[in-house]
């Protein structure tokens, strides 16, 4: 074996501290889910003395406009009146590590900044457009694609796992019965949701 590849495979090592670690956060990223129609239930938009746990208010009311960009209301509720912006800020308050929370509050600083800079407003204040171009350049820069993912992902978990879109927009059986492999949809069904 060359020293190349001696050194390659300790480099492949991982201690015994990461690979708890790792093994904690695949099973904290299993359990979000299944736990996240429990904290949405939490995020109910009717709480007029709500206050972010992770964010400042500024922060959260500039998180919500990114969220309607993301998510906006059509013929199906948007992520804002299902709570998104308030599962997004519990998420980042209870269930993620330090170093993402600060990757994810720079990213949202520079978009918030870029928004100042540019448009001579604050961020909840841009129109779509602008709103929908400053995510675009998040998404396609370097220093700002953890914050647009992160984003991203945390808005649609909490989209598809709020409790309104999985049991009035999605199709939702709470005792599904016997296993059906493979079964026909018919043209205009809507799709199953996770029970």
């Amino acid at each position: 074996m060359t020293k190349v590849q001696q050194n390659n495979r300790q480099d492949a090592k991982i201690s015994r501290r990461n690979a708890l670690i790792r093994s904690a956060q695949m099973l904290g990223y299993g359990l979000s889910a299944g736990l996240a129609s429990t904290l949405l239930d939490s995020c109910n938009r009717e709480d007029p003395g709500f206050h972010p746990r992770f964010l400042t208010m500024d922060q959260f009311a500039d998180l919500g406009q990114l969220i309607n960009t993301i998510l906006p209301p059509t013929d199906i509720p948007g992520g804002l009146e299902v709570g998104v912006d308030r599962f997004t800020d519990l998420m980042l308050a209870e269930a993620t590590n330090e170093a993402d929370k600060n990757q994810f509050i720079l990213g949202l600083d520079k978009i918030r900044e870029k928004a100042k800079d540019r448009y001579d407003n604050p961020l909840r204040e841009c129109e779509p457009e602008a709103l929908s171009t400053l995510l675009k350049e998040a998404a396609n820069e370097k220093e700002s694609q953890f914050f647009f993912r992160k984003l991203k992902e945390l808005a649609l978990l909490g989209f598809f796992t709020s409790e309104k879109i999985g049991t009035e927009v999605l199709r939702y059986d709470p005792v599904p019965g016997a296993y059906q492999g493979c079964i026909e949809i018919a043209p205009g069904v809507t799709s199953w949701t996770i029970g």
